[in-house]
């Protein structure tokens, strides 16, 4: 591996793990100015890391027990993908689905990153209660 990709690499698990933890400030320096996020799975798109943080702040406002576990990671150049899992608590109702991620990155900084996850499942477990 090249010390670019070790670096993305890097700057990619320091952004999730500030995600997770709700260090939002620590997670959005590590964006650039025109960063642009895909929200695949519900066909959404947030332009800029203040529009992202502000997206994932209120959810991380409604989900309790919120954990995300990444199973694989792999980076190459400007890019790093992610194989991983979460799961948290909705209104009293548990939810778990695996996800994917692709995240681009340049300048030292994340400029895209696009989830994907099956919608459907996150449906189902909201509307029966069940993992």
């Amino acid at each position: 591996m090249n010390s670019d990709t070790d670096t993305n690499e890097r700057l990619v698990r320091h952004a999730m793990a500030s995600l997770v933890r709700g260090e939002l400030a620590s997670a959005r320096d590590c964006f650039g100015p025109d960063f642009v996020y895909h929200l695949r799975a519900y066909q959404r798109t947030v332009h800029g890391a203040d529009a992202f943080i502000e997206l994932l702040s209120g959810y991380y406002r409604q989900a309790q027990n919120f954990r995300s576990d990444v199973l694989r990671l792999v980076a190459s150049g400007d890019s790093v993908a992610i194989e991983g899992h979460e799961s948290y608590e909705l209104d009293g109702k548990a939810v778990s689905y695996a996800f994917a991620s692709w995240v681009r990155l340049s300048g030292g900084r994340i400029v895209e990153w696009a989830d994907y996850f099956d919608s459907r499942t996150v449906a189902k477990q909201l509307k029966a209660g069940a993992p």
